[in-house]
């Protein structure tokens, strides 16, 4: 009579050599030996533990399903894990006389003298097989089912062969102006899997080109190793030599033949452009001014996306600008599309000064070539002025030889500009005039009292005196003019005085 498979069993396991293949025995009724010994039953055979482990792999046999009954199916599980990669996986299993065999899940591969062959190619690391058998025993007494495992271990080394793949950009301006310097650039890449070693490239120039040194037109760089995925740039210093419209080719040798090519084309123009900038000569302060500023294409190419910067000088307030301009900062900026031979394009901008002060600001034309025109346009910036006359007597009416003195003073209104102007004044019949107020600047001249360039500070205020005579009777007339350029006529004041 079998054991009950509820008890507990103890395992071991003999590891050996392929033809001498490690055995995992199990009682075919799954029960170890009981512990103490149950009286009647006879102790369990000598046997390999259930269990092996190594670095390999490890096998497990555990009992599934068993009455412990004589005639009666029992189910047990072999499990093989692997723990590293194992090929020709090789499990035998060996039934003991009086153990049948009903089935299995997988079927064996192949059945030989009551021994079951199972065989794998190979098992990756981390995966499992099992086999689960279905055995029946045919008389009372323990069974040992013996378990062989043979595998093949696998030892890898990796070992990559890659090709070079080369690649070749070129880049430079699309426009250059007639005699001016520039720079090309070339990336050589290696795209591909493995160094390129010995590449060499080449670079030949078209006749509108020359490099700097002018000792011909090609133009070669030497790379001893270009690992993969690794780049390297090399700059082409050239001089625009001849107008016209010039492709610039370059290759790249590996195992001397081209790998890949590239071109850049440039355009060399003669272009020319103009500017004037146009506006007030003089201006008060705080008050708005307009400029013109005008651009005239003087080439023999169309123009096209010209750069136009006035400059809004320190002193300046930007008020407006027409076409879309931009102010930032302290510089007003358009953009003109497109100019035709011969044509011109104006823009105009209204500033304002904020100080007594003269200011010249500067507005550049730069077109893609890098040539520019300038120009500038200079304003003095003016206080406001304001004039005030005055023409005073000390007597009226004056008997024929008495004195009569006359009062001149002229005020400069202006808190910010001082003033330059003419006095005049003049004198009718019936007065002499006989003395004026010394270090004053003005002069007798017959009936007229003449000061000539006078000077006002703002705020300030220029004053003289004249002693006439009455010499007849009637009524006498002084006239008192101030002239100076911000006047369009004088400024008159006059004066009565009866004489008796």
């Amino acid at each position: 009579m079998m054991q009950n498979p509820s008890v507990r069993f103890r395992t071991w396991f003999l590891a050996a050599a392929l033809l001498a293949a490690p055995f995992v025995r199990l009682p075919a009724d799954g029960v170890a030996p009981p512990v103490p010994p149950t009286p009647g039953i006879p102790p369990p055979p000598a046997a390999a533990a259930p269990r092996f482990s190594s670095d390999l792999y490890r096998v497990e046999k555990q009992i599934v399903s068993s009455s412990g009954r004589v005639g009666e199916e029992a189910v047990y599980s072999i499990r093989v894990d692997a723990r590293d990669d194992i090929e020709q996986v090789r499990l035998l299993e060996i039934l003991p006389p009086g153990l049948e065999y009903i089935g299995a899940e997988p079927a064996p591969a192949e059945v030989v003298n009551g021994a079951y062959l199972w065989a794998w190619e190979g098992m990756q690391r981390n995966t499992s097989r099992e086999v689960r058998l279905r055995v029946r025993p045919a008389d009372g007494g323990w069974f040992v089912t013996n378990t062989k495992v043979a595998v093949v271990p696998v030892v890898a080394l990796p070992l990559f062969a890659g090709r070079p793949k080369l690649q070749l950009e070129k880049t430079g301006p699309s426009a250059a102006e007639l005699g001016s310097d520039i720079n090309f650039q070339l990336v050589v890449s290696n795209v591909g899997t493995a160094a390129a070693e010995n590449v060499r490239v080449s670079d030949t120039l078209p006749a509108g080109l020359y490099g700097a040194d002018r000792s011909g037109n090609v133009v070669n760089f030497h790379i001893d190793r270009l690992a993969a995925g690794e780049r390297r740039v090399f700059d082409v210093p050239v001089k625009a030599a001849v107008k016209g419209e010039w492709d610039n080719h370059a290759n790249v040798f590996f195992e001397q033949a081209i790998q890949a090519n590239a071109t850049a084309h440039v355009s060399i123009v003669e272009s020319k452009v103009s500017i004037a900038k146009s506006g007030p000569a003089r201006a008060y302060t705080f008050t708005e001014a307009g400029y013109t500023i005008t651009v005239h294409n003087d080439g023999d190419t169309v123009l096209e996306n010209i750069r136009l910067a006035d400059e809004v000088v320190d002193g300046l307030r930007f008020v407006e600008a027409s076409d879309g301009g931009q102010f930032h900062r302290d510089t007003v900026t358009w953009t003109i599309p497109r100019l035709a031979q011969g044509e011109s394009a104006s823009r105009t901008v209204r500033l304002s000064g904020q100080k007594i002060y003269t200011s010249t600001a500067e507005a550049v034309a730069t077109l893609v070539t890098g040539k520019q025109a300038k120009a500038s346009a200079t304003t003095v910036w003016e206080g406001a002025p304001g004039v005030l006359t005055e023409l005073m007597e000390d007597v009226d009416p004056v008997r024929v030889g008495k004195n009569v003195v006359y009062t001149v003073r002229i005020t400069n209104q202006s808190p910010m500009t001082a003033i330059t102007g003419d006095v005049l004044l003049k004198l009718t019949g019936e007065l002499r005039p006989l003395e004026v107020t010394k270090k004053s600047g003005a002069a007798i001249d017959g009936q007229d009292i003449i000061a000539k360039g006078v000077q006002i500070k703002p705020k300030g205020s220029y004053t003289f005196k004249v002693t006439t005579e009455a010499v007849k009777s009637g009524m006498a007339w002084a006239r008192l003019e101030f002239s100076a350029d911000f006047l369009q006529r004088p400024s008159v004041k006059e004066e009565s005085t009866n004489v008796y």
